[in-house]
Formats: structure tokens, C-alpha cells, sequence
């Protein structure tokens, strides 16, 4: 019965943010844009917030970024498995409990593979470097998620409408 609870709480969780994420729409006065083109974008401030924060020297770089996107690809892999297992799951109305279960246990298995990449790259990380940089990058990773909910904040601020969608009142 336990393990039904932690799988439906993780169930809802994860169907919690895949469709907060495929109905995001564009900001106000801003024009759509194409999801690969702002994941672009977003990938690129990533990347220059990390180098600005983690200072590297020329050798860091040369070999700290090939472990970087080594590991990221994983990530990207691994995220586009999960997002079709959950689509697929949403996509029809009418599922078996059993279907369910077990696109519930392919995307826990997702989830430790994720786990497990990101736990590698750190000991990856201590390996090539030392303890402080897996901490740094860590500290930094926190950081750029921090600055891209400012960002976020700010740019719904500008509309008038803070980090809220139009239309929800508060709880």
C-alpha cells in the first residue's frame, strides 16, 4: 500500500510539472517563440553563467566541458524518454491500472538513471578535479536556477502579473 502511495504522489508530481511545462505560453507583449529556439537560448545562458561562476583556467575548460556535455546528453536522452513515457500516459483518458504502474516504474527507472548521472559527474568532477570544483559546479547549478526564476519573476512583473497566470486566483 505504501509503495501505491509513493507512486501515485510521484505520478502527480510528475503530471504536475509535465503540464505545467507543455502549457506554458508565451509572456505578454511578447511574440511566440519556438521551444528549441528558447531551450537554445537557455542552454547558452547556462553555459556562460557556468563559466562565469566556475572561473575556469584554459585547462579546466579543456577538460571540464567534454565531461559537461558527455553528461548533459545523458540528461537530454533520458528527459526525452520520460517526457514521451509521460505524454503517452496523458495522451489517453482510459488507462489500466496496470499500464499505469508500469509506465510509473519506467519513469522511476528514469529517474534513478538521472540520479545516478548526476552522482557520476560529481565524482567524475572530484576525480579530474578536486572536491571544491564538484561544489562549485553544485553551488553554481543552484545559482542559474535561482537566476532563471528571477528572470522569470522580473519578466512577469513587466506585464503585471508577477509569476502567476492570468486567470488563478489565490489559494
Amino acid at each position: 500500500m505504501k509503495i501505491k502511495i509513493i507512486a501515485l504522489s510521484f505520478f502527480v508530481t510528475s503530471l504536475t510539472f509535465f503540464s505545467l511545462t507543455a502549457r506554458a505560453q508565451p509572456g505578454q507583449g511578447h511574440p511566440p517563440n519556438d521551444g528549441g529556439e528558447r531551450s537554445e537560448q537557455v542552454e547558452k545562458f547556462y553555459i556562460a553563467y557556468l563559466t562565469q561562476e566556475l572561473d575556469f583556467s584554459t585547462e579546466e575548460a579543456q577538460q571540464f566541458w567534454p565531461l559537461f556535455n558527455a553528461m548533459e546528453g545523458e540528461k537530454k536522452t533520458l528527459g526525452a524518454e520520460r517526457k514521451q513515457i509521460m505524454e503517452d500516459l496523458m495522451g489517453g483518458k482510459n488507462h489500466k491500472a496496470s499500464d499505469v504502474e508500469t509506465a510509473l516504474d519506467r519513469v522511476h527507472v528514469i529517474e534513478v538513471k538521472l540520479a545516478d548521472a548526476r552522482r557520476a559527474f560529481a565524482q567524475l568532477l572530484m576525480s579530474t578535479f578536486d572536491a571544491e570544483m564538484a561544489v562549485n559546479f553544485i553551488e553554481a547549478q543552484k545559482g542559474f536556477r535561482r537566476a532563471m526564476l528571477n528572470a522569470v519573476n522580473q519578466r512577469g512583473k513587466k506585464g503585471g502579473q508577477g509569476a502567476r497566470r492570468p486567470g488563478r486566483g489565490q489559494r
